[in-house]
Parts: C-alpha cells; structure tokens; sequence
C-alpha cells in the first residue's frame, strides 16, 4: 500500500499549475510545472476519488488533468490532460466568447457531478460518465441555472449531502 504524500498544488494567472513538495526544503521543492492553458488560471479542485483536477481558466475552457498511470514507479504522482471542455456555453447553440468558469464545485454521491459557476452569473452542470469508477469524463448536463448573479459568480458551496442546497457568491 502506497503512502499518503504531502503534495501542494498551485494555479496562477501565469497560466501555470505547480506540484510542490513542501517537506523539500533544501532542493527545489517544485516537482512538476504543468502547462495548457492559454489564459489565467480562475480555479482548480482535486478529486480525490477519481485522482482529478480541474482547473478553469479565462481561456474559456476547463481542463480535466489525471495522474499518468505509465509513471507510476515514480514517488510522485505526475499529471497529464485528460479532457478539454470548451464551448461550454453552447447549450443553447449560441456560443458566447466572453464567458468562461470562475469557480467550480464537486458533488460526489453515488454519481459524480461538477458545478461551474461562470462569468455571466449562471451554474452549469457537468456529469461524469456512467462508468467514471474506470474512465471518468465530463459532459455538460440540461441544467443550467441562468442569472443567479449579475456579474459572475465567485465561489460555489455546495452543500448537497446534507443540506440539499447550494450558496453562491457573487461579485454583485
């Protein structure tokens, strides 16, 4: 069995991701620089139970990053893209290029749902595949709630496990 590790991970406006080491004081304690997005980064949440992070960006997309299995022998773990989302927008088949995700939230239950919180104020819903125990990919959902806020949304608490309810913050 494989030891818990004690890994820092960052996301920056310099459109970078970094896995950091902190008990590694005396070397650089910065092991893997991950690169991808074209904008800076807004948010990023690790999914322990898949071994995910998503991160969004003002490049309008989010991306879905998970640990290369072919590294495995390595003490840490190492990430590559998994899955690009783009064109989030669209689900009404207009496409707004002045929008993208400022915030994001995982519901993790018996089915695994992420909730974007973007720039226009609304939620989308993400859901993972069927079989997201072996593969787990996104596909945005029906539902998005339009308007929560007027200039964005900030944070997305999702209480659904015990409560049954979202809180939102926005910049308004």
């Amino acid at each position: 069995m494989q030891e818990k590790l004690d890994v820092l991970i960052t996301a920056s406006a310099d459109r970078t991701i970094k896995l950091w080491e902190p008990s590694n004081v005396k070397t650089n304690p910065c092991f893997q620089t991950i690169v991808g997005h074209e904008g800076s980064i807004l948010d990023m949440v690790y999914i322990e139970k898949v071994n995910q992070l998503i991160t969004s960006s003002t490049d309008r997309t989010m991306r879905i990053w998970v640990i290369d299995q072919s590294r495995q022998l390595l003490y840490y773990p190492w990430f590559v893209i998994n899955q690009r989302i783009q064109d989030f927008t669209s689900i009404n088949l207009t496409q707004d290029m002045d929008v993208w995700i400022n915030c994001i939230a995982v519901q993790d239950e018996e089915k695994l749902f992420v909730h974007a919180g973007d720039s226009e104020g609304s939620i989308l819903t993400f859901k993972a595949s069927d079989d997201w125990r072996q593969k787990c990919e996104f596909s945005l959902g029906d539902d998005k709630k339009r308007g929560l806020h007027k200039f964005g949304l900030l944070q997305i608490l999702d209480l659904t496990k015990k409560e049954s309810c979202q809180f939102t913050i926005g910049y308004d």
